[in-house]
């Protein structure tokens, strides 16, 4: 994906990605990578994140967040609708949650693709 420099710094993108894919996604899978600043206990720190967007069969569209090189350190909050769902209930006026920015990193790329499925 080619991004602005405005997009890269609205979104907080960094070079990527920066964990490996124990996925096994795949290079077209991968959207970007970003950056959170979190407040744990009032120490703030930099986290890092790689975005991925996949055909989950059947189901449609899914998000994976990996946030770090062991195999378990991923985030699969589901379907594309459901990760949607998700980000926009836990958004409280923050851009800091990693749901969030990923939310937004898809919007901006109109990465979102829907399609309906009859049985």
């Amino acid at each position: 994906m080619t991004f602005t420099d405005d997009q890269k710094a609205r979104l907080s993108l960094v070079d990527g990605p920066v964990w490996k894919d124990h996925c096994n996604h795949g290079p077209t899978e991968y959207i970007a990578s970003f950056s959170v600043i979190k407040n744990r206990q009032g120490v703030l720190s930099e986290e890092k994140f790689d975005l991925y967007l996949f055909e989950g069969g059947d189901i449609g569209q899914e998000v994976c967040i990996r946030y770090g090189d062991n195999p378990e350190q991923y985030i699969s909050p589901g379907t594309l609708a459901d990760f949607i769902q998700s980000a926009c209930s836990l958004h409280t006026g923050q851009s800091s949650s990693e749901y969030w920015m990923a939310y937004q990193i898809l919007r901006d790329l109109g990465q979102f693709n829907w399609t309906t499925k009859t049985k």
